[in-house]
């Protein structure tokens, strides 16, 4: 692995929307260091930048010999509290950049749903200044503080035949529940599987007659 530069670091922190101080949370090191680095003060050493590379390569990025770029049809698992917030960086910064006006997803509550953005309803109020955001739920539909923006659908599923996901732009993240709030996700950055997804989420969501009628689901596949 090559040495990455300040400008490298700064398009991907600019990518990913992270401040100095969130870099150097998830890559472990000093807030002063990053600073020093981003401002040339300090030639680091490699260690320094290895781990700097690995944060940010966690979270979908690539380096190349002129900047920086997403990865293309690539797969990687997050879980727990490190893959909430990378679902919702990644989900933010497709939305500033363009790459998608809607998001669309499939869970089991009001609750799971919230629990997946760490009880945040700011970092759904913030990715609603660029997207928005409808959900297909297994709970009868009524209004929750702080998701009223949020258009919400029941489903009636005769089991568990249809997984839980997220899908935005080029992204079908998977969502697998490993306890009351704690998920593993599985992000797949394939525009074909998410515009299949996609497809399949608009068919059963125009399905509904009304936003308290629900639908029921059939086996999708794929």
């Amino acid at each position: 692995m090559s040495l990455i530069n300040a400008e490298q670091i700064r398009g991907a922190r600019a990518m990913l929307n992270w401040t100095q101080g969130d870099l150097a949370s998830v890559s472990g090191l000093a807030l002063n260091t990053i600073r020093s680095i981003e401002s040339g003060k300090i030639s680091p050493r490699d260690q320094t930048f290895k781990l700097i590379h690995k944060a940010i390569e966690k979270e979908g990025l690539e380096f190349i010999p002129d900047g920086v770029k997403r990865r293309k049809s690539e797969t990687w698992t997050l879980t727990d509290q490190e893959g909430c917030q990378a679902l919702y960086n990644d989900m933010l910064q497709t939305s500033i950049t363009g790459d998608c006006d809607e998001v669309v997803a499939f869970v089991d509550s009001y609750e799971m749903f919230s629990n997946i953005f760490c009880g945040r309803p700011d970092w759904l109020h913030k990715i609603n200044e660029f997207a928005n955001i409808r959900c297909l739920i297994l709970e009868d539909v009524e209004h929750k503080p702080g998701l009223e923006n949020i258009k919400f659908r029941k489903v009636v599923s005769g089991g568990n035949l249809f997984h839980y996901c997220f899908v935005y732009g080029n992204r079908h993240v998977m969502v697998v529940p490993l306890g009351k709030d704690c998920f593993r996700f599985v992000f797949y950055m394939d525009s074909g599987m998410a515009s299949f997804h996609r497809i399949q989420f608009d068919l059963i969501w125009g399905g509904t007659e009304g936003i308290n009628k629900p639908v029921k689901l059939t086996k999708v596949s794929g």
